[in-house]
């Protein structure tokens, strides 16, 4: 698959190569039933002003809740993490994956 520019497409293909590194790793290691349907890469992971990750303010984000209903900003130490969920449009995505049914892994690259 290409997008865009021949840079774009490079980046593109690194990130699918990890996808599938991870993937391969959590199949050997863990067991198949624990490899995701979707790998994601976002700007930052949400995280509580008590330094706990925020699974199900995201979670609810991916059923279809309001962002506003989903988490409250004043309780995150970055507020600005969901808006990396939004930008993605995850909702539709996994509307038309899986019914709803779709495992996510979510993580930040650097």
């Amino acid at each position: 698959m290409r997008i865009g520019t021949t840079e774009g497409s490079r980046t593109f293909e690194q990130v699918e190569e990890v996808g599938k590194k991870i993937a391969m790793r959590l199949r050997d290691d863990c067991s198949p039933r624990h490899v995701p349907d979707q790998m994601l890469q976002v700007d930052e992971i949400p995280y509580t002003l008590t330094g706990k990750k925020m699974e199900v303010p995201v979670r609810k984000l991916l059923d279809g809740c309001a962002p506003d209903k989903a988490a409250s900003r004043d309780a995150m130490a970055n507020p600005n993490a969901l808006d990396s969920f939004l930008r993605l449009n995850l909702v539709e995505m996994v509307r038309e994956t899986n019914a709803g049914s779709t495992d996510i892994f979510v993580a930040r690259v650097s």
